[in-house]
C-alpha cells in the first residue's frame, strides 16, 4: 500500500512537472519560485474542494448528463482560477499580460498532478502496473491538456485586457470561466457519453495547445499605452 501511494504521487507530480517547466519558459522573466509553488500546491489542494463540492451538487441533478458535467466543470474551473487568484493574481510580480496565462497554467497543472494521484492509485494499490502505465499515459495526454487548455483560455482572456479598466477586466474573468467550463463540458462529455470520438478529441486537445501556444506570443507583445 504504501509502494502504490508512493508511486501515484510520483506519477501524478512528474509528468505535471514536466508540463510546467514547458510553459514557464513562455513568460517574459522569471516567475518567483514561492508563486508558482505556492499557485501550484493550492490547485492541487483545490481538487478535495471540487470532489466535496461535486458530490453536494450530485445529490440535486442527474449524474453522467451534459447538465452535471457543465456543473462539475464549473466548479473545478472556478476553484483552478481562484487557487491562482489567492496565491498570485493580485501580487506585484504580475506585471506583464502574459501573466495571468502562466499563473492559470500553474495552478490547472497542480489541479491535473493530484486528479492523476488519485486515479493512478486504485490500479496501483492493487497490482495493476499495466493499468497504471495506460492510465498516466491516457491523462497525460487528455485531461492534463485539457486542464491546461482549458485554464489557459481563462489567462489569457485576463491578458488581452490586463491593461484595460477594471469592468473589463472582470468581465473577462467571467467570459473566460463560462468559455473553459464550456470546453470542459465538451471533452469530459464525448469522451465518457462517446467513446467512439476519442481519438478526435485528443487531436481536437492538440490543435488547442497549439492555439494557446499560438495566442501566448501574440499576447506578449500587448504593451501598455503609455498617455
Amino acid at each position: 500500500m504504501k509502494y502504490a501511494v508512493l508511486l501515484s504521487f510520483i506519477g501524478g507530480i512528474i509528468p505535471a512537472v514536466l508540463w510546467l517547466q514547458f510553459w514557464l519558459r513562455e513568460a517574459k522573466h522569471r516567475e518567483p519560485r514561492r508563486l508558482i509553488v505556492g499557485t501550484f500546491a493550492l490547485g492541487m489542494l483545490s481538487v478535495l474542494v471540487a470532489g466535496f463540492l461535486e458530490k453536494s451538487v450530485s445529490i440535486y441533478i442527474l449524474e453522467y448528463t451534459t447538465f452535471s458535467f457543465f456543473i462539475w466543470a464549473f466548479i473545478e474551473e472556478l476553484l483552478k482560477f481562484l487557487a491562482a487568484n489567492i496565491v498570485a493574481l493580485k501580487t506585484r510580480f504580475v506585471d506583464e499580460a502574459i501573466d495571468p496565462t502562466i499563473y492559470m497554467i500553474t495552478s490547472a497543472l497542480g489541479f491535473a498532478a493530484a486528479e492523476n494521484i488519485l486515479f493512478l492509485f486504485e490500479p496501483l494499490a492493487n497490482g495493476e502496473i499495466e493499468k497504471g502505465i495506460m492510465t498516466l499515459s491516457f491523462r497525460f495526454v487528455g485531461a492534463t491538456l485539457l486542464h491546461i487548455i482549458a485554464s489557459g483560455t481563462i489567462g489569457i482572456a485576463m491578458g488581452f485586457v490586463f491593461y484595460k479598466s477594471k469592468t473589463l477586466q472582470q468581465l473577462a474573468v467571467f467570459g473566460g470561466i463560462i468559455f473553459a467550463t464550456i470546453l470542459h463540458t465538451a471533452f469530459n462529455s464525448f469522451i465518457i457519453l462517446g467513446e467512439q470520438h476519442t481519438i478526435w478529441v485528443f487531436c481536437a486537445l492538440w490543435i488547442g495547445l497549439i492555439g494557446v501556444i499560438f495566442i501566448l506570443e501574440k499576447i506578449k507583445n500587448i504593451k501598455k499605452i503609455k498617455i
